[in-house]
């Protein structure tokens, strides 16, 4: 470079130097001719206009960029292949100048331009220099070198072409923490309620703030550390009264502005059904988990998942955890949801409904026989009365038959059941209730069978006296 910054381009052509002055602002793109009988070289401009206005197409250029150059031989060229080495080192960048080497912002969003001057081998422009941040939550940089505060902190700014590079420290500070967004409230129990908001990445923490009404005195209930912070519960509060939260974040002492005002209050969790089960021919029994501070439960029930909840009743223990809902139809089946409450200042307070828990119909027991005692080409049973039966059904099969038989329908509970083709072989029998509901025949889960060997009636072990077999005699 020369004194006033300019680059000098030094180029060896047939063993001659050539100098040529070069402005510092543009390099003009030339082609290099020899004029015939006087041995100049004569660079013309491939544009029209040069940056400095001196330099026009079909012009002869300056004294200052001709020289006559004497011949000694052939014509020598630039970017000849003997001189490739040459050429690909020519504009080697060998230091890159940035016109600042720190910034300092105190507001989000202000800017500022850093220059990048290159420094090579020969001539280069900055159309190549790449800008990258350290840390763009801090600040960022566009493709042309303007930087931009985001939010408090440092970072670096570097500028690179290929392995050079140069940096620049950032330092954003005094910025307020944004504005906290996405608030919620929502009830945490009987006597608390949850705070939530979307975290912000400028924050050393936040302050959460309550009243007991919009336009009151918002006290200060929550400081909280940390930048990822996202909720906070609030303890203690009295059940069903409605109460009013903002929340502002803080950093390096600075807050940021407050939320939106959000009301919440707190009220029972929501009720859990674990079973809904079978409780006799017209009942069904219902469980759920108990819910703490509650005062009691209220019970709904509908006939199909999605039809209308109609009152059952009002559970007023919030230890009690079960309820049988009776008088109902067998075989008809019923869906159920529950809510718990908690009295305050007169008033009951709700909390969310269950989910609806059902698909059971109330059902006859199962029947379980008793006695099978084998007689001459017969047997007869006895079993247990099955409440709100008005009768039962009983079925048979041979040892080797998979297919049970029909015999009887009847509404005592013992029967003796004859036929020819018994004896000298081992049968099987089940009973089960039966009840009629709005016309219709319910049944009720069969007994589990009942083995029972019939010998030949010429057995010797007959005893025609007593009309029984001799004790004995083993099945």
């Amino acid at each position: 470079m020369d004194k006033k910054g300019r680059k000098i381009l030094h180029k060896t052509l047939a063993g001659f130097l050539v100098s040529v002055m070069l402005g510092t602002t543009a390099v003009p793109a030339a082609a290099a001719e020899e004029t015939a009988g006087t041995g100049a070289v004569v660079y013309e401009s491939e544009s029209e206009n040069e940056l400095d206005g001196e330099v026009t197409e079909g012009e002869e250029p300056s004294e200052e960029v001709q020289e006559e150059i004497p011949i000694q031989s052939e014509q020598a060229e630039i970017g000849a292949d003997d001189n490739d080495d040459w050429d690909d080192d020519r504009d080697d960048v060998t230091e890159i100048i940035l016109n600042r080497s720190s910034l300092n912002f105190t507001k989000k969003g202000q800017t500022a331009k850093l220059i990048a001057t290159l420094v090579s081998d020969g001539d280069d422009d900055d159309d190549d220099i790449d800008w990258e941040s350290s840390n763009e939550r801090v600040a960022r940089v566009s493709d042309d070198g303007l930087v931009t505060a985001v939010n408090n902190g440092t970072a670096t700014i570097w500028a690179k072409e290929d392995d050079v590079r140069a940096s620049c420290k950032v330092t954003v500070n005094g910025i307020k923490p944004d504005q906290v967004t996405n608030v919620s409230v929502k009830s945490w129990g009987a006597t608390a309620v949850k705070i939530s908001w979307t975290p912000i990445y400028n924050a050393d923490g936040y302050h959460v703030y309550r009243a007991t009404s919009k336009n009151g005195t918002y006290r200060q209930v929550a400081r909280l550390l940390g930048s990822d912070v996202s909720s906070f519960i609030n303890r203690s509060l009295t059940t069903g009264r409605t109460y009013y939260y903002k929340v502002r974040a803080f950093e390096d002492g600075i807050c940021g502005a407050y939320s939106t005002i959000k009301t919440g209050k707190a009220v029972p969790k929501q009720v859990k059904i674990s079973k809904v089960q079978s409780w006799g021919y017209n009942g069904l029994k219902i469980t759920w988990g108990k819910v703490a501070g509650a005062d009691g439960y209220r019970l709904y029930r509908a006939a199909s998942p999605n039809g209308e909840f109609t009152y059952v009743t009002q559970i007023n223990s919030g230890s009690t955890c079960s309820y049988v809902n009776s008088k109902l139809t067998t075989g008809q089946k019923y869906y159920y949801k529950m809510r718990a409450f908690k009295k305050y200042a007169g008033s009951y307070h709700f909390g969310a409904m269950s989910a609806v828990t059902g698909n059971v119909a109330p059902k006859l027991k199962q029947a379980v026989i008793t006695k099978a005692v084998p007689g001459y080409e017969k047997v007869t049973l006895s079993w247990n009365k099955v409440n709100g039966a008005i009768g039962y059904q009983i079925y048979y099969r041979e040892a080797d038959d998979d297919d049970w038989d029909y015999v009887k329908e009847l509404r005592g509970t013992t029967y003796t059941h004859r036929d020819d083709d018994l004896g000298d072989d081992v049968y099987y029998y089940k009973v089960r209730a039966i009840r009629y509901e709005n016309g219709k025949k319910q049944y009720g889960t069969f007994s589990e069978p009942k083995r029972v060997r019939v010998p030949d009636y010429d057995d010797d072990r007959w005893d025609d006296d007593d009309d029984r077999w001799d004790d004995d005699w083993d099945d």
